[in-house]
This record gives structure tokens, C-alpha cells and sequence, in this order.
């Protein structure tokens, strides 16, 4: 199995460590690194179609692009295909829809969202729909403008979801998955959070009806309903995601819901460590049952093969954390020692 590392680029690299290739053992948890498969500027998301024959790649930089890349799975190789504007600063989520089609791209920066059609030999088109997000919030330093922070659709996919961490919004489109089209500002639903949150990323459970959104500026998640005809959500919880002893900064970065919808999994950045929830079947609601430290920063967890694995990307660690799953309990445990990778921002497992 292939595990690929998307990259920060330091300022002084010479060339761009861009997307490093490490095969995984996912009996032992072993990865072992192959090398480079790619060199790019700050390929700090990916995401793969559904038989991993293409992985697309957001360069997170001023004028901002996404590459479309074909993957041999015999080897493993990539090749880049082509590249296209991103339709903003500053790129640093992209999502594909259920059927393929479409790739969606936010940007940080520029507070934009795009809509990417997917051509027939896998690369990418120009933009089909996009939007510019505007509005603030109470942190200064973080909240002076909008950030398009994660473009997610629907499970329905008659709907795009935005965490827009300037505004503390969840941004709700009415979305045509036949044309890529957005709908009007008419069919636009704001889900307003708690002052000062910074939504960053959400996750749907297993069954489409909640999200769980985690919160970069308060370290909490919310969880809440959702209501695929009115596009909209409603939050019926707000849990920490850190230990009651610690009071010092923290910015959360990843959420996981695991396959079977009964554990939560998010990632701390300066605590660095997991939080693990149990979920109420009944209610949806998070209970926090542990935290298990990682490397220093981990900008990305993401489940490994059948879920029994997650791999934390240490951004300040310049190093993977493998944790092994116990699918009854929930808990999660290090497996070896870290593993050795300049700057990791994005994990991504293909057979």
C-alpha cells in the first residue's frame, strides 16, 4: 500500500519537497519511505479519485493553483497532467464530489471557493462556478477578513459546505452536481457559531444527519444536525477538545469521524495530541474518552486501511505519528518511532 506526504516547501529549499511516497505494511504499521514522487510548491492538501489513479493537489501560494496527477498503482509513480488557477490566494482544501466530476477549492487567503471540472483523461479545467466569501470576527490578529478554510459537498451532493474561520460561518450553497453550478445568493445558508471560534474543518457521520465541526480559535468541536432540505445546521453540542488542566494556546486543525460513526478523533496543534470522543448513538452528542500525544504540530490525522490505523502529520515535528485503533474501544496507541518527513501537512493511503 502507498501512503503519500503533501509538504510544506521552506523558504530556503533549493527545490520543493513536495509529495513524498512511503509504502505502508498495514499488518505492522510500518512505513518506509520511497522518496519524492513529485516536486511542488506546498502541496499542502490532496485528495485521490475513487480508484486512485489521480491525486489533485492544491499549491498553497499567492495566485494560487491546483495540479491534476496521474498515479500508476503498479508503481506508484506521478505525473503531473496539467495545472490550473485555484481562482484564488492561497489554496488549502480541496474536496471531489461522490461522482467524480467536480473538484472543489477553497482559498485561505483570498476567501474564494472554486468549482474545478474533472476532464475525461482525469486533468483538470478551468473554473465552472465560483465565490468570494467577506465579513470579520472578534480576533484581530485572525479575524480581520473572511478565510475559506474547507469546501466539503453534501452527502446528498446537492450541497456545498464551507468553514469560513474569519467569519465564524458554516457557508451552506445550493449546488448542481450536473453542471458544477452554485446557486444564487438566495440559496445561500449562514450557520453562525460562537464568537471567536474559527470553524476549520467539519465531518459528517456515517448517516448524513450531524456534522462535527472543529474550531481553531476556542479549541471546541460542535456538533450538530443537519437538514439536507433547508441546507442548513443546528447545534445541539459544544465540547473542548482539550484536557481540563490545560489553559495555554491551542489551534485544532483535523477531524475524523471513524467508518462506523461511534468515535470522533481531532487533532491539537500545541497540545499536540489526538482527542478521542465516543458518540452517543442515540443523541449524536461527544463524550471525550482520552488523548494520546503526537509529534509538535500535527496539521493533518488521517485514518490508514479499514480504519485500524491514523497517521498524524506533524507539521513542527517534520514527522509522522502512526497510531494503531482499537475499533471497540476507540483508543488510539503509537505505534514505532516517528517517522522522519520534512514539514507534513496532508496524508493520503492508496492500495
Amino acid at each position: 500500500m502507498d501512503l503519500y506526504i503533501g509538504s510544506y516547501t521552506r523558504d530556503e529549499d533549493a527545490a520543493p519537497q513536495g509529495i513524498t511516497r512511503f509504502t505502508f505494511d498495514p499488518t505492522t504499521g510500518q512505513a518506509e519511505r520511497r522518496g519524492v514522487a513529485l516536486a511542488l510548491a506546498n502541496p499542502t492538501w490532496i485528495v485521490a479519485n475513487g480508484d486512485g489513479t489521480r491525486l489533485y493537489a492544491v499549491t498553497e501560494t499567492a495566485g494560487g493553483a491546483v495540479a491534476a496527477i496521474a498515479r500508476d498503482p503498479q508503481t506508484g509513480a506521478l505525473t503531473e497532467l496539467n495545472r490550473v488557477s485555484s481562482q484564488g490566494d492561497g489554496p488549502c482544501y480541496a474536496s471531489l464530489t461522490a461522482d467524480g466530476q467536480f473538484l472543489l477549492v477553497a482559498n485561505y487567503s483570498s476567501a474564494t471557493i472554486a468549482v474545478l471540472p474533472v476532464t475525461d483523461n482525469g486533468g483538470l479545467g478551468e473554473a465552472v462556478a465560483m465565490a468570494a466569501h467577506t465579513g470579520s470576527s472578534v480576533v484581530a490578529d485572525r479575524q480581520g477578513e473572511a478565510h475559506a478554510h474547507q469546501i466539503v459537498p453534501s452527502p446528498d451532493g446537492g450541497s456545498i459546505l464551507v468553514c469560513d474561520l474569519g467569519t465564524d460561518e458554516v457557508v451552506v450553497y445550493a449546488f448542481d452536481s450536473q453542471t458544477g453550478e452554485l446557486g444564487t445568493e438566495n440559496d445561500v445558508t449562514r450557520v453562525g457559531l460562537a464568537p471567536g471560534a474559527g470553524p476549520r474543518h467539519l465531518a459528517f457521520s456515517p448517516d448524513g444527519r450531524n456534522v462535527y465541526i472543529i474550531n481553531e480559535l476556542d479549541s471546541t468541536v460542535v456538533a450538530a444536525s443537519w437538514d439536507a432540505a433547508a441546507r442548513t445546521l443546528t447545534p445541539f453540542q459544544t465540547i473542548s477538545t482539550l484536557p481540563a488542566d490545560f489553559s495555554d494556546t491551542n489551534y485544532p486543525s483535523q477531524i475524523l469521524v471513524s467508518p462506523d460513526g461511534r468515535f470522533v478523533y481531532g487533532a491539537n496543534r500545541l497540545h499536540d495530541s489526538v482527542v478521542e470522543y465516543a458518540v452517543d448513538p442515540a443523541s449524536g452528542t461527544l463524550s471525550s474518552i482520552g488523548w494520546v500525544p503526537v509529534g509538535a504540530y500535527p496539521r493533518n490525522i488521517a485514518f490508514g486501511p479499514d480504519a485500524a490505523w491514523v497517521v498524524s502529520s506533524n507539521q513542527g515535528g517534520d514527522s509522522l505519528t502512526i497510531l494503531a485503533r482499537d475499533g471497540e474501544s476507540g483508543l488510539l496507541s503509537q505505534v514505532g518511532d516517528p517517522v522522519p518527513v520534512q514539514m507534513p501537512s496532508i496524508a493520503v493511503f492508496l492500495p
